[in-house]
Protein backbone atom coordinates (compact mmCIF):
# COMPACT_ATOMS: atom_id res chain seq x y z
CA UNK A 1 0.00 0.00 0.00
CA UNK A 2 1.36 3.61 -0.71
CA UNK A 3 1.56 5.95 1.77
CA UNK A 4 1.51 9.18 0.26
CA UNK A 5 1.34 11.03 3.70
CA UNK A 6 5.05 9.90 4.77
CA UNK A 7 6.05 10.48 0.89
CA UNK A 8 4.97 14.27 1.36
CA UNK A 9 6.55 14.29 4.64
CA UNK A 10 10.00 13.45 3.03
CA UNK A 11 9.56 16.07 0.39
CA UNK A 12 8.70 18.60 3.23
CA UNK A 13 11.68 17.75 5.13
CA UNK A 14 13.76 17.79 1.93
CA UNK A 15 12.54 21.13 1.47
CA UNK A 16 12.95 22.80 5.06
CA UNK A 17 16.96 21.50 4.96
CA UNK A 18 17.11 23.31 1.44
CA UNK A 19 17.52 20.25 -0.17
CA UNK A 20 15.86 20.67 -3.95
CA UNK A 21 14.57 16.81 -5.11
CA UNK A 22 15.23 15.59 -8.07
CA UNK A 23 13.41 14.80 -10.66
CA UNK A 24 12.95 10.94 -9.79
CA UNK A 25 11.84 12.03 -6.57
CA UNK A 26 8.75 14.03 -7.63
CA UNK A 27 8.10 11.62 -10.73
CA UNK A 28 7.97 9.33 -7.35
CA UNK A 29 4.90 11.63 -6.04
CA UNK A 30 3.17 11.80 -9.36
CA UNK A 31 3.04 7.88 -10.11
CA UNK A 32 1.92 7.60 -6.38
CA UNK A 33 -0.87 9.85 -6.51
CA UNK A 34 -1.51 7.97 -10.15
CA UNK A 35 -1.77 4.75 -8.39
CA UNK A 36 -4.21 5.98 -5.78
CA UNK A 37 -6.38 7.86 -8.70
CA UNK A 38 -5.39 11.09 -6.60
CA UNK A 39 -4.85 13.03 -9.70
CA UNK A 40 -5.43 16.75 -8.52
CA UNK A 41 -2.30 15.82 -6.30
CA UNK A 42 -0.42 13.87 -9.24
CA UNK A 43 -1.25 17.26 -10.99
CA UNK A 44 0.15 19.57 -8.45
CA UNK A 45 3.63 17.67 -8.19
CA UNK A 46 3.80 17.55 -12.18
CA UNK A 47 2.95 21.13 -11.99
CA UNK A 48 5.77 21.73 -9.54
CA UNK A 49 8.71 20.57 -11.81
CA UNK A 50 9.53 23.84 -13.24
CA UNK A 51 9.76 25.69 -10.44
CA UNK A 52 12.49 23.19 -9.14
CA UNK A 53 14.39 23.32 -12.83
CA UNK A 54 12.95 20.55 -14.64
CA UNK A 55 10.97 20.38 -17.66
CA UNK A 56 8.60 17.33 -17.79
CA UNK A 57 9.36 14.42 -19.45
CA UNK A 58 8.02 11.38 -21.61
CA UNK A 59 7.83 9.77 -18.61
CA UNK A 60 6.14 12.16 -16.19
CA UNK A 61 3.93 12.73 -19.18
CA UNK A 62 2.81 9.09 -19.50
CA UNK A 63 2.38 8.93 -15.90
CA UNK A 64 -0.07 11.64 -15.82
CA UNK A 65 -2.16 10.58 -18.98
CA UNK A 66 -2.27 7.15 -17.24
CA UNK A 67 -3.57 8.73 -14.40
CA UNK A 68 -6.62 10.56 -16.31
CA UNK A 69 -7.30 7.59 -18.16
CA UNK A 70 -7.47 5.55 -14.57
CA UNK A 71 -9.72 7.97 -13.51
CA UNK A 72 -11.52 8.32 -17.06
CA UNK A 73 -10.39 12.11 -17.13
CA UNK A 74 -9.77 11.23 -20.80
CA UNK A 75 -10.44 14.73 -22.32
CA UNK A 76 -8.95 16.72 -19.33
CA UNK A 77 -5.56 14.54 -19.85
CA UNK A 78 -5.35 16.54 -23.10
CA UNK A 79 -5.03 19.45 -21.59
Amino acid sequence: MLNMESSEAVLNTMLQNRVIPDLETIASLIHGYCELGDIINARRHFDSLPSFGFRPDIITYNMLLDGYFMKSYIFKGRS
